[in-house]
């Protein structure tokens, strides 16, 4: 079983696109991964295993389906195979960059299997959003959630 990746980090981001990870995720992660588009205008970075298992439920759906076909595009479109160095830095293609608006800092978010890199103005906005439970107090219901 992988360990999880976890919690909210801060770093920087060099002139030539190169972030270095904290080493409480970097010495989590396999040498090997993939960076992509995100959903919300942020990127999100794959260990290879989980990445080939997503390409693999990808791949089984229907083309004729436009919605797979988008899905297709922005995933595999847009990914990249990477390694992460052993100081645990990793470098994010330019065309990435600027999708995700990443300039000096980056705000990274465990999401359990994998991160999202977040241009931390974006990630403040998505923030705010969470943290609202009054804008929609059953946002949740639909959701099957049991604890314990």
């Amino acid at each position: 079983m992988n360990p999880m990746l976890l919690g909210q980090h801060t770093t920087t981001i060099s002139k030539s696109d190169q972030v270095t990870l904290p080493s409480i995720l970097a010495g989590t992660l396999p040498k090997r991964v993939f960076i992509t588009q995100g959903f919300d205008r942020n990127l999100l970075l794959i260990p290879d295993d989980i990445f080939e298992t997503t390409y693999e439920r990808i791949r089984g759906m229907n083309l004729a389906d436009p919605k797979a076909r988008l899905l297709l595009r922005m995933i595999l479109g847009s990914a990249v195979e990477t390694t992460i160095g052993p100081s645990g830095d990793v470098i994010i293609p330019k065309s990435l960059c600027e999708f995700a608006s990443l300039e000096d800092t980056v705000t990274i978010i465990g999401q359990g299997s994998y991160l999202e890199i977040w241009n931390p103005g974006t990630w403040s906005k998505q923030e705010s959003r969470i943290q609202d439970i009054e804008a929609d107090p059953n946002r949740y219901c639909d959701i099957n959630l049991t604890i314990g």
